[in-house]
């Protein structure tokens, strides 16, 4: 897992520099670097199976029945995050179009300290690795969202709600993530 979390941290931090304008294009290039396409068909097979019986309009309900598998696969296989310290939780929001996703991480002290020398390594200059850690999660959560369109067959995007971070005493940090997907 290490050596993996490292890779994806390496490829991540060495072409995005941990800017805003490189770092989408960086964390869409990891996610390409996987098998993205037997994802997206999985998933779109699963959606088109759900439209079937439950109707077109019912995407929060499909996100709160399979989001786990969605989301870990995501994050877990296409990214180099580990299974075991995920936990996700999808709820249906407002209608049945909208969605409440909770994402949260713990990092522990190996994987803090793989940010803090793949920073040094590449001359980056950020303010902590708890905060790079944030921002891993985070954008590789959101990127999701352009893989969306072709599994649930409309323009879907995750929207930042809520952000939360806490320091574990064992030296990890869990980092909670809220997102509100809707049409769009």
């Amino acid at each position: 897992m290490n050596e993996r979390f490292e890779g994806m941290v390496d490829r991540i931090i060495q072409a995005s520099k941990m800017e805003i304008t490189g770092g989408v294009l960086a964390f869409l290039e990891e996610a390409k670097r996987g098998p993205i396409d037997s994802f997206i068909t999985k998933f779109n097979q699963a959606y088109k199976q759900w439209t079937k019986k439950y109707g077109n309009h019912t995407i929060s309900p499909f996100l709160k029945w399979i989001g786990k598998a969605l989301f870990g696969t995501f994050l877990c296989y296409l990214f180099a995050f580990d299974q075991k310290k995920l936990g996700t939780v999808c709820e249906i929001g407002r209608s049945n179009v909208d969605a409440i996703i909770k994402i949260n991480y713990v990092f522990e002290p190996q994987e803090l300290e793989i940010i803090n020398n793949c920073l040094s390594k590449h001359g980056v200059i950020a303010e902590s690795p708890k905060d790079v850690a944030k921002l891993f999660l985070s954008n590789a959560t959101k990127i999701l969202s352009r893989f969306f369109t072709p599994i649930l067959t409309t323009s879907y995007r995750l929207y930042t709600s809520s952000v939360n971070i806490e320091s574990l005493d064992d030296g990890c940090i869990k980092i909670a993530l809220t997102y509100d997907g809707r049409i769009g």
